[in-house]
């Protein structure tokens, strides 16, 4: 079944597709850094390194998987989708380590809940960004060059992140910088995103658009003919 509802992205520039890949690979490195920020607050905190890491993975690589899953019920147009996404895993995650040494004081159990939400939340848009971006690369390409080149991708900037992380962001940032440096980075990119693919943004609503007066053309015609067979077909009244 076609749908209506989203735009067709077949003829995405390489230059744009470029962009978007450029996206997917900080995207993955931006998703590792909060992962590590978080168990390393926990850890520091808590203590039982072992213990708060092994939870946030875990959890994290969980939520991906829900985001993942979700994201078969997005529509529209799915650049602006994942721009929105990005900004608020800006706002969520370049917020998280201040979050948790501010709740820390008050109870162990409301730092317990507060680390699950931001770990939750952060692992749910990242996994939901991944499969959007995707399936507008898909459309460009074929199946297998886009599922490769994403996860590629995916796994490099994971790679990149978490060796960015215990070599430069942490000894020269700290824990707080770093989740703010990092949430300005989701920022920028959902900026770039917009200055690169605007056109994009424009047709995709054009599109749509087109798509749904075409297919109301289509109901009309088909109810007019149907009404017309029903009239020729009656009974002649005498």
């Amino acid at each position: 079944m076609t749908d209506t509802l989203t735009p067709r992205y077949t003829e995405l520039p390489r230059r744009q597709a470029m962009v978007l890949l450029g996206a997917i690979l900080v995207v993955a490195l931006c998703g590792i850094v909060y992962e590590l920020i978080i168990g390393t607050v926990s850890s520091y905190l808590l203590g039982n390194s072992v213990y708060q890491f092994s939870l946030t993975i875990g959890f994290f690589m969980f939520a991906m998987g829900v985001g993942s899953y979700v994201s078969r019920f997005f529509h529209g147009n799915l650049i602006q989708t994942f721009i929105w996404v990005e900004l608020i895993l800006a706002l969520v995650g370049g917020l998280c380590s201040v979050s948790l040494f501010m709740l820390f004081p008050y109870a162990p159990w409301f730092y317990t809940v507060g680390m699950f939400t931001f770990i939750s939340t952060i692992g749910f848009l990242v996994g939901l960004e991944i499969p959007l971006l995707m399936r507008v690369l898909s459309e460009s390409s074929t199946a297998r060059e886009s599922i490769a080149d994403v996860l590629s991708l995916d796994y490099i900037g994971a790679l990149f992140g978490s060796v960015l992380f215990p070599i430069l962001l942490l000894p020269s940032l700290g824990l707080i910088s770093s989740s703010f440096a990092i949430g300005l980075t989701n920022a920028m990119v959902a900026l770039l995103t917009v200055f690169c693919l605007r056109d994009q943004l424009d047709l995709a609503e054009a599109d749509v658009g087109m798509r749904n007066r075409d297919n109301s053309a289509v109901v009309r015609a088909d109810f007019a003919g149907r009404a017309h067979h029903c009239v020729c077909a009656g009974p002649s009244v005498f």
